[in-house]
């Protein structure tokens, strides 16, 4: 375990949802956030499908945990990350305004994949791109 844990939704920020494919640079992202992170997958999804997704993609390595509609929402997944590690701080990856409806000092609250960065509440760090390792090297440095 690390002292920093990401929590990453995954249709729409690991996978594009119409495709069921993961966007081009995500994977090397993914590795690249592992070097620092413990990466824990959230999702509406059921667990064996994210499960199946990232094996295909040879992904499966890369994550710590998965949690899905089996355990809650996304809020109570982000909630379970806090309470699994005693991490300084936890990144929040999602694509979309709703997710990031979460107060706690300890989150860091990212969207990629915006399509409307207006949409986004003034604590949420917004990209429009897919996550990149451009974009893990920003969060990296601060």
């Amino acid at each position: 375990m690390t002292e920093q844990a990401i929590v990453i939704d995954f249709l729409g920020t690991i996978v594009d949802p119409l495709r069921l494919k993961v966007y081009p640079e995500t994977e090397q992202a993914l590795k690249k956030l592992k070097e620092n992170f413990d990466v824990f997958v959230s999702s509406v999804s059921g667990v064996a499908f994210i499960e199946e997704h990232l094996k295909k993609q040879k992904l499966d390595k890369i994550v710590f945990l998965i949690y899905g509609r089996e355990d809650g929402d996304k809020h109570d997944h982000l909630e379970k990350v806090l309470r699994f590690g005693d991490y300084e701080k936890v990144l929040y990856i999602a694509s979309i305004p709703e997710d990031f409806e979460i107060e706690d000092e300890k989150v860091v609250k990212i969207a990629v994949n915006a399509c409307t960065p207006e949409a986004f509440s003034k604590d949420v760090i917004v990209f429009k791109e897919p996550l990149s390792v451009k974009i893990v090297e920003q969060i990296i440095e601060g």
